[in-house]
C-alpha cells in the first residue's frame, strides 16, 4: 500500500477475540491489538505510527486515531489507555474521559526521585514531603519526614 509516496504495510493477525496489526512505515513498526468486534471498520484505512507511537490514519483531510475510532470518541474528550500501554486497544483498556481524568493515571514522572508519586525532596525544608492531590490541586500535605 501507498501513503503519501511511502510505502505502509498493515499485516492483520486474527484470534477468536482480538487482532494484531503489524504497522511497518517509515523506518517504523509497532504491533496494536484490539477487539476483533471492530476488525471490519479498522481494516478500511491504512495505518501508521506517529512520532509518539499512537497508530493513526489519514482520511479525508483528517488525522484518525486508532484509539479514538474504537471507542467513537468525541472530540471534546479523551482516551485513556488505562495499562499505559498505548498499543492495547482492546475495549477493557480504554475508556473514554475528560484530560484532567486522564492525568490521573499518569505514571511517575521520570524525574522523580522518591520513586513515589505525590512524594517529593522539599529542599527548602531538607526534608521529603508526601502530598494528596486532586484535579490537580494539591489538597493535603499528609508529611514530612528527614529519611525516605
Amino acid at each position: 500500500m501507498k501513503n503519501k509516496g511511502r510505502t505502509v504495510i498493515n499485516e492483520y493477525e486474527i484470534n477468536n477475540q482480538f487482532v494484531y496489526i503489524t504497522i511497518t512505515a517509515k523506518n517504523k513498526e509497532g504491533v496494536y491489538k484490539f477487539n476483533v468486534s471492530h476488525y471490519d471498520e479498522i481494516n478500511q484505512y491504512i495505518w501508521t505510527i506517529n512520532p509518539e507511537g499512537y497508530a493513526r490514519s489519514h482520511y479525508k483531510e483528517k488525522i484518525i486515531y486508532l484509539h479514538r475510532l474504537i471507542t467513537k470518541c468525541s472530540s471534546d474528550m479523551v482516551v485513556d489507555h488505562l495499562s499505559r500501554d498505548i498499543t492495547d486497544n482492546m475495549d477493557e483498556n480504554l475508556r473514554v474521559c475528560t484530560k484532567s481524568e486522564n492525568g490521573m493515571n499518569r505514571g511517575i514522572q521520570i524525574n522523580n526521585k522518591s520513586g513515589v508519586a505525590g512524594v517529593y525532596y522539599g529542599a527548602r525544608e531538607k526534608k521529603w514531603i508526601a502530598n494528596i492531590k486532586l484535579n490537580g490541586k494539591t489538597k493535603r500535605q499528609i508529611g514530612r519526614a528527614h529519611v525516605w
